[in-house]
């Protein structure tokens, strides 16, 4: 009587291959061979590179999964695996696969072993689920060896993980270890756009990657904008991390990193690495864009494209709706803003129609002639206390910050629920909002201090010195409301008074 062809199955897998897939390679060549020499009918063939089979692994395996459906279809009559490690490394999971090849008769073969397993024999079930505890016990060791070398990092300030933007890091050319973390600040070459010809490119400046950081928090704490800073860093040819193009998100998540003030997060804290974090921004510019991307009143009002001062910040003193610009032929030479109600039978109207250029002149007016007022006594004489509260405050959001990173990162490892993470993730970011409405008040509006310089002349030369984000920015601290009135169909003669409705911040 002749003896069936069993039919087989090789899963390869390895968690890192640094050498272009040769270790998966080799295992394969190894279970061809074992395939081979037992005379086995090869039906399938499953590889999952560079991907961990322990619990700390936050990539799927396509393979393996795939592999498991076709088992439970009975696809085949024998597994090969290089060795037990390259199934599961979760206990609950190898377990599993265990029970399904013994419930369908299906045999494991180990090619290190140089052994078939029967699960229908109970000594090859055990020697197959002890390599599982114990493949898993490996990858527990090894996680606990990871963390103890992050917390003797933190404990020391050493910088782990990728290299911020801004810092480069110093190896011993013999060991390869970690020497030092230091300033980058080396000049490199900022590439503008292709010239004309397509093949050659023209060299615009040259830049440090410390010098970009700091740039861009003096000009955020200035008051400019993300999307501003954007587009000036991508014409002028200045690469983003990793050689991309800058984005506004980009630009917001570097500037929240506590590296740059010479501290790292461990743990939800923050930990002092003067050493391994060279400072490059003052705590008072750090913390003044820290407040200026996460101020409500500044995200609710984005200026993306922004080329109208009042464009987005004024509203109909009729309806209340926002004004925006109109061209039309008849105005092509003066833009008006407009409100653009709906009715209620579906069609549009106008309460206002304004020439741009006289709204604009009207509220630059009332702007600088703030701006040439003597500071208020009060505000000359404020105590040394409310610097120090505000320093206290901003500690405080930083330390609030970092350990909402932290339940980020437990979450991520699956360490915490999602229903936890949003209960967590609610309660901090009502912490945060509650600090930082503290924090604001306490640095009594920062454009609005350095806008108040006392005289009419420097107000003026100051004003005209700022860029249209920054006179925005300064109109969104000084007005709760500006409201742009109706004053009579065809007329020319008009107050500033009659025409727009300012309401101060108290």
């Amino acid at each position: 009587m002749t003896t069936p062809v069993l039919r087989s199955v090789i899963y390869d897998r390895a968690s890192k291959d640094r050498r272009q897939r040769k270790s998966v390679r080799e295992q394969h060549a190894e279970n061809l061979a074992a395939n081979d020499e037992h005379g086995w009918r090869l039906v399938g063939e499953y590889v999952d590179n560079n991907i961990s089979a322990s619990r700390f692994s936050k990539k799927d395996r396509p393979d393996w999964d795939r592999f498991l459906a076709d088992l439970e279809a009975r696809t085949c009559d024998v597994v090969i695996l290089w060795e037990s490690s390259r199934g599961d490394r979760k206990p609950s999971q190898w377990m599993a696969f265990l029970d399904t090849c013994r419930t369908l008769g299906v045999f494991v073969h180990v090619t290190r072993h140089n052994r078939t397993y029967d699960m229908r024999v109970a000594r090859d079930w055990r020697v197959l689920a002890e390599d599982g505890v114990d493949n898993a016990y490996e990858s527990e060791r090894a996680s606990e060896r990871i963390r103890r070398a992050m917390r003797g990092n933190a404990v020391e300030g050493r910088p782990h993980g990728k290299v911020p933007f801004g810092f480069r890091r110093i190896y011993d050319d013999r060991t390869g270890h970690l020497v030092a973390q230091v300033v980058d600040d080396v000049p490199r070459p900022a590439i503008g756009p292709a010239c004309v010809t397509g093949r050659a490119w023209l060299l615009l400046s040259a830049y440090t990657r410390a010098g970009v950081v700091q740039e861009l928090g003096n000009r955020i704490a200035a008051g400019e904008t993300l999307h501003g800073l954007e587009i000036d860093l991508n014409r002028r040819g200045v690469p983003a991390w990793g050689g991309g193009r800058w984005t506004g998100s980009q630009i917001r998540a570097l500037l929240k990193k506590p590296a740059y003030i010479g501290k790292r997060v461990h743990h939800g804290e923050l930990v002092d690495s003067p050493v391994w974090h060279p400072r490059i921004l003052s705590d008072e510019v750090f913390f003044t864009c820290a407040g200026k991307l996460t101020d409500p009143a500044r995200s609710n009002r984005r200026d993306f494209s922004v080329k109208h001062l009042a464009s987005g910040l004024a509203v109909c003193g009729v309806c209340g709706g926002p004004v925006r610009i109109l061209y039309k032929s008849d105005y092509r030479r003066s833009p008006q803003y407009v409100c653009r109600p709906r009715t209620n039978d579906g069609s549009r109207g106008a309460h206002v129609v304004r020439n741009e250029q006289r709204v604009d002149e009207a509220i630059e007016r009332v702007a600088v002639a703030w701006m040439a007022q003597p500071e208020p006594l009060e505000a000359l004489s404020r105590p040394d206390e409310a610097g120090e509260e505000l320093q206290g405050i901003q500690d405080e959001i930083a330390a609030a910050r970092a350990r909402l990173d932290a339940f980020y990162d437990q979450a991520a490892e699956g360490a915490l629920s999602a229903a936890g993470l949003a209960r967590v993730e609610a309660r901090i970011l009502a912490e945060v909002e509650a600090l930082e409405t503290r924090a604001r008040r306490l640095r009594g509006q920062s454009m609005a201090v350095v806008a108040r310089v006392g005289n009419r002349e420097d107000a003026e030369r100051l004003w005209a010195s700022w860029t249209l984000s920054q006179r925005r920015e300064l109109l969104m601290e000084l007005f709760e409301r500006i409201e742009i009135l109706p004053v009579g169909k065809g007329r020319h003669s008009y107050t500033d008074e009659e025409s727009l409705r300012l309401t101060w911040r108290s």
